[in-house]
């Protein structure tokens, strides 16, 4: 006896979609022996036009006992096996055996599942979308006040492979909801629920439909992967070769190996409205050749825009955030080199802004250097070359 593993391509829950599948599966000469899951498992034999019919399990444990399978049978229903925790699936070699869904009690139970089962996804998408929405209330406040460095955020891209994946989730909720009326319509009207002659020799399941929804996960896993950034330790970066702002590249004196400490890391992110994006959060004791040594402290957030008005949006949100947090305001200074350059001392901190062309710097340093004494430097590593 051949065996043929097939992969259910219809939604389980869909009765009679995965009775329309079994029927066709028979005309082509496989018949049901077992499931697995997902996977079903037919016998080699002969073409024919038979029947299929899935009883709703009524109660826990869902056993068909052999009173229960004399009782198919006599009525010209043969028992094959039982699916998961959700039906009986019965097999009719003639098909003009009286159709089993005459029963009204049969009927009723199988509405009442069906409506269980989409009450059931309903809530579950529903809580989802709730958790979802939830986490991200903070982006979609930001959207409305700072649109620019909003869709510049890391999560843009984690957002972006959630969405399919919650638009899915909202149409199959919707498509089920459709399917259960056109059941209870039916009912009411007294037609037989199982498929027809027409239907079970022209309708086609697409193939790549029962793959959509694992294809949307790894999606969102990939994507929500993508949006925590990878780096590390501002030193180990700086030895494999890469050029970015650090104290290291900026401070005259250097970092001595023999420094009391020295913290930082660059994170690395992705966007798709961002050629290149890094943060650098670092902290250092500088030893100059004369003087005391001094703790320098660098925050930086660095955007090379895939487009310059992107890039001039977020110079202009730059600006009002920083108007914010610095109460002496700004000085707009003529650097060559840059289109903005805009610097801010306030005590020890000094802030800066500066844009070249779709690249932007975001600095707030604290320690001995002037920021606008550092402008070639800092030209020199927005375009990733060394002072």
């Amino acid at each position: 006896m051949k065996e043929k593993l097939a992969k259910l391509p219809v939604n389980e829950h869909k009765i009679f979609d995965v009775e329309l599948w079994l029927e066709q599966m028979a005309l082509k000469g496989f018949f049901l022996t077992e499931t697995v899951g997902s996977w079903w498992y037919f016998e080699k034999r002969e073409p024919a036009r038979v029947l299929y019919r899935l009883a709703p399990i009524d109660g826990k444990r869902g056993e068909c006992d052999e009173a229960r399978q004399k009782e198919y049978l006599k009525n010209g229903w043969r028992y094959v096996t039982t699916h998961r925790t959700l039906y009986h699936i019965l097999r009719a070699d003639d098909p003009d055996t009286a159709e089993f869904y005459t029963n009204s009690k049969l009927q009723e139970m199988a509405l009442k599942w069906q409506e269980k089962r989409l009450m059931t996804a309903a809530v579950a998408t529903v809580l989802c979308i709730g958790v979802f929405l939830f986490n991200i209330r903070d982006f979609l406040a930001g959207i409305v006040k700072s649109p620019f460095l909003t869709l510049a955020e890391p999560e843009m891209i984690a957002l972006i492979g959630l969405m399919p994946l919650a638009v899915f989730l909202i149409v199959r909720v919707v498509e089920n909801w459709r399917y259960t009326k056109n059941m209870r319509r039916l009912l009411e009207k007294g037609v037989c629920l199982g498929p027809d002659e027409e239907q079970v020799r022209t309708k086609k399941f697409p193939r790549w439909s029962k793959y959509i929804f694992t294809l949307l996960v790894l999606l969102a896993a990939v994507c929500l992967f993508s949006s925590c950034g990878q780096g590390g330790p501002v030193a180990q970066e700086l030895g494999y070769g890469d050029t970015f702002v650090a104290l290291e590249l900026l401070e005259e004196a250097g970092i001595p190996e023999e420094a009391k400490y020295c913290d930082g890391d660059v994170i690395y992110y992705h966007n798709p409205f961002m050629r290149e994006q890094y943060e650098v959060r670092q902290t250092a004791e500088i030893e100059p050749k004369e003087g005391k040594a001094y703790t320098a402290k660098l925050r930086v957030h660095f955007y090379n825009s895939r487009m310059e008005d992107f890039a001039e949006g977020m110079e202009r949100e730059l600006e009002e955030q920083a108007k914010r947090q610095m109460e002496q305001g700004f000085s707009r200074l003529q650097v060559e080199g840059f289109n903005t350059f805009l610097w801010g001392a306030q005590e020890e901190m000094q802030l800066l802004i500066a844009r070249e062309g779709t690249k932007v710097l975001f600095m707030e340093y604290q320690g001995r250097l002037s920021l606008p004494e550092k402008a070639e430097a800092l030209l020199h590593l927005m375009n990733k070359e060394k002072p």
